[in-house]
């Protein structure tokens, strides 16, 4: 049942994240081990040609980042992209069960971990699937010209925004003035400025 979708799945892992895959293993075992609730998802990626991306964390490290999988009704033609994708967002479940008080003589205990990994606190790895659906995918319908004279439509805006920066760093200057004239006159008398 869905091999063929984590077949290609692993092969996409092996082939692009040898390097760091022992990081995607658990992300991989998690989805599969949540299959049934992802049917629509997998039948999609066996049903229609599939190009899988990885976006690295931009959350300042809650995620391991994310994968989209992007669908196309022609494995040669990038336009007969679908209207939506998917986004799996490779995210944690930190666990605090217990303090980990595993020793070695204990039924399971891992050698290389220190643990027997049951009943310990860990951080287990967290799939977030997310269908986004493209509402608009279009560009401008003209040539640079019309897109000139639009532009020249907001002028009457941007003056204003212009005149307000304008006016804002004068008031600025016209107060560094002010602050040096009373420099000079205390330095005029004799006296000394302490900054």
């Amino acid at each position: 049942m869905n091999e063929k979708f984590f077949n290609q799945f692993k092969q996409y892992l092996l082939n692009s994240h040898m390097d760091d895959l022992k990081s995607f293993i658990p992300y991989y075992e998690t989805l599969k081990q949540q299959q049934d609730k992802l049917k629509d998802f997998i039948d999609d990626c066996e049903q229609y040609a599939l190009d899988i991306q990885y976006d690295e964390d931009k959350t300042e490290g809650y995620t391991d980042g994310s994968l989209q999988f992007y669908l196309y009704k022609d494995n040669n033609d990038w336009t007969s992209r679908l209207d939506y994708h998917y986004d799996l967002e490779l995210g944690y479940d930190e666990r605090y069960w217990n303090y980990c008080t595993c020793q070695s003589g204990d039924e399971g205990y891992i050698k290389a971990l220190g643990c027997t990994g049951e009943g310990c606190d860990w951080i287990a790895p967290e799939i977030r699937l997310t269908k986004v659906s493209n509402v608009c995918f279009g560009s401008f319908n003209g040539h640079a010209k019309e897109m000139h004279y639009l532009e020249k439509e907001w002028d009457e805006y941007l003056k204003e925004d212009r005149e307000k920066q304008r006016q804002a760093q004068l008031e600025r200057v016209e107060q560094e003035i002010e602050r040096l004239k009373s420099q000079r006159s205390i330095l005029l008398k004799g006296g000394i400025i302490n900054e």
